[in-house]
């Protein structure tokens, strides 16, 4: 897939790995997959998970993006990264991803995805299910770490 999205190497290696796992857990029907990488913040990993879900789109691997973040404040980075980066991916982009509470409908009509809290999600575990009950989601577990566990 060709955008206007230059990668560094360590991002271009991670974009491939995901891109390649998901494709082949698609094919094979063994999903979910598990990608897990240990990216530093501020280098480029939002953006990074925006373009793989943007080629899982354009490939009908997957029909929605979810991201979950541990701080209101990355929510809606994550949707203006995208709003603001969005028309690299053109044509056929991946649409509009929102930050979203647990406000039904989480994907509005236009809209691929959203963005949200953990918090949110353990709010309203079956909001969430419900919303993405017969989906192909690309799940995106932004800075996991926060969330405690040690052996994860």
């Amino acid at each position: 897939m060709h955008t206007l999205m230059r990668q560094r190497r360590f991002q271009q290696e991670t974009l491939d790995k995901m891109v390649l796992k998901a494709a082949q857990a698609a094919q094979t029907g063994s999903v979910p997959c598990v990608v897990t990488a240990n990216i530093y913040p501020g280098s480029g990993k939002t953006l990074m998970a925006l373009q793989a879900a943007d080629i899982l789109f354009k490939r009908g691997d997957i029909d929605a993006l979810v991201t979950l973040v541990p701080r209101r404040n990355l929510a809606a980075q994550t949707e203006l990264s995208w709003e603001n980066s969005r028309h690299l991916f053109e044509p056929n982009a991946l649409g509009r991803i929102s930050h979203r509470e647990n406000k039904w409908p989480l994907i509005r009509p236009g809209e691929s995805g959203y963005v949200s809290t953990y918090a949110s999600l353990m709010a309203n575990p079956a909001l969430h299910q419900d919303q993405l009950q017969g989906r192909k989601v690309f799940l995106v577990l932004d800075e996991a770490q926060q969330l405690g566990a040690d052996d994860v």
